[in-house]
């Protein structure tokens, strides 16, 4: 697979969403390899995070329902925010308490 040239983006609306799950994390439509993760910049590590719930639906199952998010993926993103934020406090020397470090 080589990178190809994007002729044109369309905006169609539906209700609901579809978030395949593959084993390499990617997905290939009408001949274009693209990321099954569609927010990161960073698809390795998306793919390593992920990997924590392909463990989970392989001891437990996978569920068909497209209504809500799975309670772990819910957990993942808050973690993930929860990280993102520390990093924040980190990079710009502010702790919780509005002290600069």
């Amino acid at each position: 697979m080589s990178p190809g040239e994007i002729i044109s983006i369309q905006v169609t609306k539906q209700q609901g969403f579809y978030a395949p799950l593959t084993p390499s994390g990617t997905i290939v439509v009408n001949k274009i390899l693209a990321s099954n993760y569609a927010t990161v910049s960073n698809h390795v590590l998306a793919h390593q995070m992920m990997g924590i719930y392909r463990w989970w639906i392989s001891l437990v199952g996978g569920s068909q329902s497209t209504e809500r998010i799975p309670w772990i993926l819910q957990v993942m993103q808050s973690v993930e925010k929860m990280i993102r934020w520390c990093g924040r406090l980190i990079l710009t020397g502010i702790d919780i308490y509005g002290d600069t470090l």
